[in-house]
């Protein structure tokens, strides 16, 4: 005569042998035993998890007035579309499981006391070494394919667009959600963001090396385990 079993939520079956002895398939036992939650039989998916990263790299390239200058150290970035200047900013997210599925993502910025005009958000396409990066190389001996980060080294559409009217201020804008799914499945596709405007009213931003935490670039995601 079959049974069937219930452990922990999961069940497995078991057999009456003539003898009126049990037998446990072990296997089928084993098997639900150690399933994750979400994947034993009758069991509730996890719940969604929100993570909040600090910048893990942000420079800004100065490309009208010093081409040549490495920004890194520095506790702020310029943005400008007079005095032509790029920030970039990377996030690591290793933390979060590559089958996560993306629900939200936000980016966190500060007004470093210098408040302006609309500025543009764009994927970036190639690799950048903020110890090195200049506008006119990503890394030691390393062009850009766009100089000063331009396309094609950065994406042509937008995936976020905000105004930093109000100095002193932190402001929140989500990012395209599918970018942000693309960094978490292919950790390697994660170059960071560019930050550009085409007005001559640029804003200047707090940088991760700012004393407070609250005014470093952060970026919260909101996933599915």
């Amino acid at each position: 005569m079959a049974l069937a079993w219930v452990l922990g939520g999961c069940s497995f079956s078991t057999t009456v042998e003539p003898s009126g002895n049990l037998v446990i398939d072990a296997r089928e036992r084993d098997a639900a035993i150690d399933a994750p939650p979400d994947a034993r039989i009758g069991g509730e998916p996890l719940p969604p998890m929100t993570t909040s990263f600090t910048s893990a790299g942000d420079i800004y390239l100065r490309t009208s007035l010093a081409p040549n200058e490495n920004t890194n150290g520095a506790d702020f970035f310029i943005v400008d579309g007079d005095n032509i200047a790029t920030g970039l900013v990377q996030f690591d997210l290793a933390a979060i499981p590559t089958t996560a599925v993306v629900m939200t993502a936000e980016m966190m910025l500060y007004v470093d006391g210098d408040s302006g005009a609309e500025v543009s958000v764009y994927q970036m396409l190639e690799s950048w070494d903020e110890a090195t990066a200049t506008s006119n190389q990503r890394a030691t001996g390393m062009a850009w394919l766009g100089a000063g980060a331009t396309p094609p080294s950065r994406g042509a559409t937008a995936i976020s667009t905000f105004t930093p009217a109000m100095p002193n201020t932190t402001y929140t804008f989500a990012l395209t959600t599918s970018v942000v799914q693309a960094w978490v499945a292919a950790p390697a596709s994660n170059f960071g963001v560019a930050i550009a405007t085409v007005n001559s009213d640029g804003p200047r931003f707090g940088a991760r090396e700012k004393a407070a935490a609250t005014q470093r670039p952060a970026l919260r995601v909101t996933y599915q385990p």
